[in-house]
């Protein structure tokens, strides 16, 4: 599988060309369970287990849309909550999702530094 010529960082930097492909790269290379809770999600990862940290809606980070570390696997619950509750309510203070709210914080330095001057 060829990585996306987006940026010229080397690994772990993967940039894909699709979903598809940063998707099958996930499935064989990660453990099958909840990046919150690492509670097993089965065999069998559906695409709505695949979870964008940074939002791909509105194309708000399209230099990480594809980028692995950006995505995490989650339940189907908890990737909804994240999708449509996020901007709502104050996660800070709910304990139960301070490590993907780590990690949203740390990808948007990344993304400011890789993307500097460049409209997100």
């Amino acid at each position: 599988m060829q990585k996306h010529q987006m940026t010229n960082l080397d690994p772990p930097y993967y940039h894909f060309r699709t979903e598809k492909e940063v998707f099958f790269h996930i499935n064989n290379t990660r453990s099958k369970r909840s990046f919150l809770t690492g509670e097993p999600l089965g065999p069998d990862l559906q695409a709505w287990n695949f979870a964008h940290v940074l939002p791909k809606r509105k194309n708000a980070y399209p230099g990480f849309k594809t980028y692995a570390k950006n995505i995490v696997l989650l339940s189907r619950e908890e990737h909804e909550f994240w999708d449509t509750r996020r901007g709502k309510i104050d996660l800070q203070k709910e304990p139960y999702w301070q490590k993907l709210i780590d990690l949203e914080r740390e990808l948007k330095i990344e993304y400011r530094r890789l993307f500097r001057g460049i409209r997100s």
